[in-house]
């Protein structure tokens, strides 16, 4: 009789390890983050503002098959802001555009994993109905802040991607990304326009070493834009854009480590056309690096 009871708890045993080991597998985490951002500025011209942001997210990962990985990410938050020029002072309070993106990534190829996600922008802001001095100067310098404007229409981002192990220490990622951006009214002084951005084409590759001491990662990615329109007037076409990235960091013992990283972004010319120039005027075009 004990043998059979041993047998039957070891049997029990085996199938609450299957079953712990499935759960395990099929768990869903919820990770939440949010912080506040102040930004303050002043000009030689007399002018000043102010911008109180706190941006959340909210993102939901899990394996409900071994060979699926999906994650949910939401992101929004809320924003206000005070620009004072010599003559007009203007104040903003809303909630920000709400970005959801789902991702799907497959796990069931050695050595292979692609992916696929849609980022969807859903219009949540604010936006002005009437065409007013105040309204038009809500917009913030981008120099200044990390978020000048406060939403736009609604957008769908579709990407494709993979990455490779080319080693066990060595993976190259190649994706590929279009985003349809859609038309909004914006405020001008006397008017309402109503604004239709450019749709963005992207593709983009990477490279990430992973040492036991040293990781280095490289990004390169390269955009271009269709034409923006105002009012079903061509208005203008952003210029390509080339943006690159490394970072590296390195392992001393438990308690250091050194990270580095720089970035590179070239703009190319924004081109007008006809009526404002004869032909596609361009701008100079504008590297940056940080």
């Amino acid at each position: 009789m004990w043998r059979r009871f041993a047998a039957a708890c070891a049997a029990l045993g085996g199938f609450l390890a299957v079953t712990s080991a499935v759960q395990a597998q099929t768990a869903w985490t919820t990770t939440v983050n949010t912080d506040v951002r102040y930004y303050a500025w002043t000009n030689s011209l007399g002018g000043s503002g102010a911008q109180l942001y706190a941006p959340i997210g909210v993102q939901l990962s899990g394996r409900p098959d071994p060979d699926w990985k999906f994650n949910f990410l939401l992101r929004g938050g809320s924003i206000w802001s005070r620009q004072s020029t010599g003559t007009v002072t203007t104040n903003v309070s809303t909630p920000t555009d709400t970005n959801l993106t789902p991702t799907a990534t497959y796990l069931g190829w050695n050595g292979i994993t692609p992916f696929v996600s849609v980022s969807f922008n859903l219009p949540t802001a604010k936006k002005a109905s009437n065409p007013t001095t105040t309204a038009s100067n809500n917009k913030t310098d981008p120099d200044v802040v990390a978020t000048p404007a406060f939403g736009e229409g609604f957008n769908v981002g579709p990407t494709i991607g993979t990455n490779i192990n080319i080693s066990e220490s060595l993976v190259l990622g190649l994706g590929a990304g279009y985003t349809y951006r859609g038309p909004f009214d914006q405020a001008g002084l006397s008017t309402l326009s109503r604004f239709k951005p450019g749709n963005v084409y992207t593709i983009n590759t990477s490279l990430a070493y992973r040492g036991d001491m040293l990781s280095v990662q490289t990004s390169l990615a390269y955009s271009f834009e269709s034409t923006t329109v105002q009012d079903g007037v061509a208005l203008y076409r952003a210029g390509d854009r080339i943006v690159a990235g490394l970072q590296a960091a390195y392992t001393w013992n438990d308690n250091w480590g050194t990270k580095f990283s720089v970035n590179y972004a070239h703009f190319e010319r924004i081109m007008s056309p006809p009526p404002a120039c004869p032909i596609w005027c361009a701008k100079p075009s504008t590297p940056t690096a940080t």
